[in-house]
């Protein structure tokens, strides 16, 4: 509708009536919201990625677990004191599966360190006193004929033992042992360390050659097992 009062040349001609539905876009409008949406795909194709790589990482396939190597390891100050059968019962949880892996890829830890310090007191001996003796038979007991030790080793009152599952025996390639005494004039052995060197097979999923399955293994895998008794207090950091 015209209003009479308007001036004629405010007016727009019938003509000269804007269309909204023919109107052009702004151009750098389209190009910004464009990017928005591409930014925004991106941003999620990236986090799907970043999640299947955590899933990947975090929580392996059944099947992958034919690869694994379970360790356990115990440090057990005894405070110069003979462990009972009853205190020394929980090494037998490491014959089992292990609560997190499945029950037909785990038949129990295939490598158990146990370690002790204060096993005996700091008084000058010539023999291995009972408590240390004690304890290794303690270790042997609690595991069992599943287990087979390959480094037994003593230094005063440290002790040291690593044992192997009897079925994984073959897949030890190499064992040895060391200690250092670390106690008066780093000689006496009330303090001091015990480790063992190990190398075996390393474990592989399974592989194809030749359209053929093949368990040939290519590694070797190290590990150092260590077990120490040091300096105590604070006043003894850069002792130890």
């Amino acid at each position: 509708r015209r209003d009479d009062d308007m001036p004629v040349e405010s007016i727009p001609g019938d003509g000269d009536i804007p269309d909204d539905t023919h109107q052009e876009p702004d151009s750098t409008e389209a190009t910004t919201a464009i990017a928005e949406v591409v930014d925004t795909a991106t941003v999620e194709t990236r986090e799907a990625q970043e999640k299947e790589d955590t899933t990947s990482i975090f929580e392996p396939k059944a099947d992958d677990y034919s690869s694994k190597i379970t360790v356990s390891v115990v440090t057990w100050n005894l405070a110069e004191m003979a462990p009972s059968e009853d205190e020394a019962r929980f090494i037998r949880r490491f014959r089992k599966a292990h609560p997190d892996l499945p029950s037909e890829g785990s038949n129990g830890s295939d490598i158990v360190m146990i370690g002790g310090q204060e096993t005996e007191n700091t008084k000058p001996r010539r023999a291995e006193g009972s408590r240390s003796r004690e304890l290794r038979r303690l270790m042997v007991k609690m595991l069992g004929r599943k287990y087979v030790p390959i480094a037994i080793h003593s230094l005063g009152g440290v002790q040291f033992g690593l044992f192997v599952r009897r079925e994984i025996l073959d897949e030890i390639e190499f064992c040895r042992v060391a200690d250092v005494a670390c106690g008066v004039g780093n000689v006496f052995h009330n303090k001091g360390a015990i480790c063992a060197f190990l190398q075996m097979k390393a474990r592989q999923p399974a592989a194809e050659v030749d359209g053929r399955p093949s368990s040939k293994r290519r590694k070797s895998v190290k590990m150092l097992f260590l077990t120490a008794h040091m300096a105590a207090h604070v006043k003894n950091v850069d002792a130890r």
